[in-house]
């Protein structure tokens, strides 16, 4: 760290801990001179600093203590302790770590009959300057289910300089997608906005799809690390997935004679984009999926989604009961009659009399006779 500069009789009363901005704490001395002395260092005043490379140990800052009898609030030299120090906590524990955000500094006066101020103190943070641009690790095409959203990760979108951190590669868009929106943890993107690697690292980054029929989208970021240095135009790929459009069909009514144009069938459409049309033996498209009043014959129906795209069945049979026909045979005053076609069960009934399951009419008068066979369908 940089350096502090107490002003404070009796400086073994004192112990310094260091919060750094990215967590923890390290203990940069503790009550110089104690417990090896009753009561550490009786002089007056510090300016200390403090790096992992000083020659001076920790040990060797505990056991210093100058004469300095500068009295209470008295700032400046001489001092009781003087120069640059290890800390008790290895200050190298912090490399690699993010400098930004909020730096503590604690010091704690451990007896009630002495004071003191901490006249200054700072923090130096080193870090090496990266010198070449930040360049894309990975760009791959994203693969998006038609409407719906999938988050960006790292296997997708990565990209470093080889020396700045996550939370250091920036990406600011300059080109929107047209096909869907852009989200950060939430947060609907605009042109210019900005997102980190660390951002992608967290699957904080994701793509929304709207709806459309164009099946390609992209946007444009501009790449830029900490020292500035900027890779422009660079362009993330996404194709939007449609699952096949199929087509089949479900008959809701048959024809119940023979001649009848009372059979109707719904049409089932799934994948491809709706909303759907359909049609049926290549007549015009219509929104409604039921077709009404077919008679008995050989039919092909249609589907077509938004994107126009068409699939259709393989053609089908509409079917109606064969023609409903009656022989009759008399065998002396009794008349048996053998229907034909139609659909079981049948009724017969002579002349105007109540109709019956029976298909023999015994007993009968010298006569002529009318017969009629009714099948199950009316």
């Amino acid at each position: 760290m940089g350096m502090m500069e107490v002003t404070h009789t009796y400086v073994g009363d004192l112990d310094a801990v260091l919060f750094p901005a990215s967590g923890g704490s390290l203990t940069l001395f503790d009550r110089p001179g104690f417990p090896s002395g009753q009561f550490g260092c009786s002089e007056d005043n510090l300016n200390l600093s403090f790096s992992a490379s000083s020659p001076n140990s920790a040990t060797a800052l505990e056991s210093t203590c100058n004469t300095s009898q500068t009295g209470a609030n008295n700032p400046g030299p001489p001092y009781a302790i003087e120069g640059s120090f290890q800390a008790i906590d290895n200050l190298d524990d912090l490399i690699g770590e993010s400098s930004a955000g909020q730096w503590t500094l604690q010091l704690n006066d451990n007896a009630t009959s002495d004071g003191g101020i901490l006249e200054e103190w700072s923090v130096t943070v080193c870090y090496e300057i990266p010198s070449t641009p930040p360049f894309l690790l990975t760009n791959e095409m994203l693969l998006v289910p038609h409407n719906t959203s999938e988050i960006i990760t790292n296997a997708y979108l990565e990209a470093s300089d080889d020396m700045s951190s996550a939370d250091e590669i920036f990406f600011t868009l300059t080109d929107m997608p047209n096909e869907g929106m852009l989200f950060l943890n939430g947060v609907m993107l605009n042109l210019g906005d900005s997102f980190t690697q660390a951002d992608i690292d967290d699957g904080l980054l994701s793509y929304q799809h709207e709806g459309g029929v164009v099946l390609m989208d992209e946007f444009v970021f501009d790449l830029e690390n900490a020292a500035g240095l900027v890779t422009p135009n660079n362009v993330f790929q996404i194709e939007i997935l449609i699952e096949p459009l199929v087509v089949d069909y479900n008959q809701l009514q048959e024809n119940a004679c023979h001649g009848n144009a009372n059979a109707s069938i719904e049409v089932l459409a799934e994948g491809g984009v709706m909303p759907y049309e359909y049609s049926i033996n290549n007549g015009d498209f219509q929104a409604d999926n039921v077709f009404t009043g077919l008679s008995a014959g050989s039919y092909v129906v249609s589907v077509q989604d938004m994107t126009g795209n068409v699939v259709s069945t393989n053609s089908f049979l509409i079917m109606q009961p064969e023609e409903l026909m009656a022989m009759a045979a008399v065998d002396d005053d009794q008349i048996t009659i053998t229907p034909m076609g139609g659909t079981q069960a049948y009724t017969y009934q002579l002349n105007d009399n109540t109709p019956q399951s029976s298909a023999v009419f015994p007993d009968l008068d010298n006569g002529t006779y009318t017969i009629t066979v009714t099948d199950a369908n009316g």
